[in-house]
């Protein structure tokens, strides 16, 4: 064959002596050099992607800012119904954006995005004040069911019975609730009354409610911060 020493001479000792390390070299070249540009590709095709969704999540939080500008411009108000019922409706409406968002992946991605730290903080306050809020209400209920029952009356009284004690424990004054108590009242009842005096001495409630108003502010300060780094 054209180019190979024939057979059984010092030639073609010489030769294949060096084909084989020849070859042998030139495939695992080839094969370490492909794995190197392979692995090259990958990584600048992942950084590439990596690039694009980072975009793609800048663009997302943005237009999540200005929705939360539009859905916290609304009344404050304050329900005397339940615990959990007195969210801050400003929290409410921030929380209703925030919920199905992926927060956490954002802030993975978005590092030195301080308003997605105030989301996360926000989320947190929101989460412990609901849980807090379902404890109050539990004890508001059993102690509506205690005191009335005491006294013969059916459970149908008892959300009269915790809307005032809830709203009296929130500072209101017994003329704002009158109103806003079940089937509206132009005076309070003497057994209302009765019911705030054993509901104050009552440790388990104070304690209740102390934690829950703690909460709540701390609410109201989670949200105040997340609003300022809107613009930020």
């Amino acid at each position: 064959m054209l180019g190979i020493p024939p057979a059984d001479t010092p030639e073609r000792a010489a030769f294949l002596a060096q084909f084989w390390p020849a070859l042998w070299s030139g495939i695992f070249s080839s094969v370490l050099t492909g794995i190197i540009v392979g692995v090259i590709l990958i990584w600048w095709q992942r950084l590439i992607e990596e690039r694009a969704a980072r975009r793609s999540y800048a663009a997302e939080v943005a237009i999540l800012r200005e929705r939360l500008r539009e859905a916290v411009a609304i009344p404050d108000v304050f329900s005397i119904v339940s615990a959990w019922n007195s969210v801050p409706p400003r929290a409410e409406a921030a929380m209703g954006l925030l919920r199905d968002r992926p927060i956490s992946l954002w802030r993975s991605e978005l590092k030195s995005d301080a308003f997605l730290e105030m989301a996360h903080d926000f989320q947190r306050s929101f989460a412990g004040f609901i849980s807090l809020a379902s404890e109050y209400d539990q004890k508001l209920s059993q102690f509506a069911r205690a005191f009335d029952g005491a006294r013969g009356a059916i459970s149908a009284n008892d959300p009269m019975v915790i809307s005032y004690v809830f709203g009296r424990f929130q500072g209101f004054p017994p003329e704002q609730l009158a109103p806003w108590l079940q089937g509206g009242l132009s005076s309070i009842p003497p057994q209302l009354d009765e019911a705030l005096a054993q509901a104050a001495s009552d440790q388990g409630l104070r304690s209740a409610q102390e934690r829950y108003a703690a909460s709540r502010q701390d609410l109201i300060n989670a949200l105040t911060r997340l609003l300022e780094k809107i613009d930020a």
